[in-house]
């Protein structure tokens, strides 16, 4: 998933929804768990992988000699 997508559709979904409305997001991929959005949107880098979980963050002063790619962070 690509950020263009997501928050083209976030723009068409806001145009409907009330200003005070919170912000959710599913804490695994099944949808058994939801928690709310805490933290402002930022960008983080990880060490590149085909999976979607457990990412692992990859600090300044890390010496990764890995691929890593920036990602953005929703919470």
């Amino acid at each position: 998933m690509s950020h263009p997508k997501t928050v083209g559709d976030l723009r068409a979904a806001l145009k409907d929804l009330p200003d005070n409305m919170p912000l959710i997001y599913s804490h695994d991929d099944e949808g058994n768990e939801f928690q709310k959005v805490i933290y402002e949107p930022s960008i983080k880098t990880v060490i590149k992988s085909d999976s979607y979980r457990f990412l692992e963050i990859v600090d300044e002063e890390d010496d990764i000699s890995a691929e890593t790619e920036e990602c953005l962070c929703i919470n």
